[in-house]
């Protein structure tokens, strides 16, 4: 079974963010950064006032990710942190078109302790794919029979603890 983080490894997350400058631009949310303009996004969603239709955010979804989540099917899951309002508008949209792909929403729970209680289910080692060492760091407490890959889609040097990838292909 794999576990898939949502942004920043099969979602272009940054290029996403910049998307939603653009179509804010003119307004003082296009001027928000970091932790306050994920907050105001999370709030709009909320609200109803941000939605994406089908298929919109299909863009920003990594060519790989993609092909990877058709041919994995039910063998793939994602695994996502964060407000499970704005990640699943962002999520549904994304993989328009992509069946039987499950998705698991932690809220604000790091992922290894939300796995934890669940673990023996997905059977023996298990695959966990993410951009963040804490993440990493916790599902290998967490789950410590896990096979672990950090994804470094820049291609930047990785935190050196495990194994480290810069497209899904590289998975085994």
């Amino acid at each position: 079974m794999y576990f898939l983080d949502f942004d920043r490894t099969a979602f272009d997350t940054d290029r996403f963010a910049e998307y939603l400058r653009e179509r804010f631009s003119g307004t003082d949310i296009a001027e928000l950064i970091g932790v306050e303009f994920s907050a105001h996004m999370d709030r709009l969603v909320g609200t109803g006032e941000l939605t994406f239709a089908p298929g919109e955010l299909t863009q920003f979804l990594y060519e790989d990710a993609g092909r990877f989540l058709r041919d994995k099917e039910n063998g793939v899951m994602l695994l996502t942190f964060g407000n499970p309002a704005f990640q699943k508008e962002k999520i549904e949209s994304a993989l328009y078109g992509i069946p039987r792909i499950t998705t698991i929403y932690t809220g604000e729970k790091r992922k290894g302790e939300f796995m934890a209680p669940h673990m023996s289910m997905y059977g023996a080692n298990p695959v966990f794919v993410d951009d963040t060492p804490l993440e990493l760091e916790l599902l290998a407490t967490y789950a410590p029979d896990a096979v672990l890959y950090e994804m470094r889609r820049n291609k930047a040097t990785g935190d050196g603890r495990w194994h480290t990838i810069t497209t899904l292909s590289e998975l085994p």
